[in-house]
């Protein structure tokens, strides 16, 4: 997701060297991809939980955000095409 997102900004020439930026930078400058803040901090906070604390991931977690983990890779990427 990350990684879509800094594609999308590379576009508009900037590049952003943290997740919270990068994903602040989307819903602001793209308010009509109608991306939720929330849930990128929701992804965001989980993943540096595992990360850096070594918190697991549960089957649950996954599948609580995976269909809008899916819609918005697919927003985002749609996004990226001329």
């Amino acid at each position: 997701m990350r990684e879509l997102c800094e594609a999308l900004i590379r576009c508009d020439g900037f590049k952003i060297s943290n997740h919270q930026g990068v994903f602040a930078y989307i819903c602001v400058k793209y308010p009509k991809l109608d991306l939720d803040w929330s849930f990128f901090e929701k992804i965001r906070t989980t993943r540096n939980r595992n990360k850096y604390e070594g918190s697991d991931i549960s089957q649950q977690d996954w599948k609580a955000v995976e269909l809008q983990m899916k819609l918005y890779v697919t927003t985002i990427h749609k996004a990226l095409k001329p």
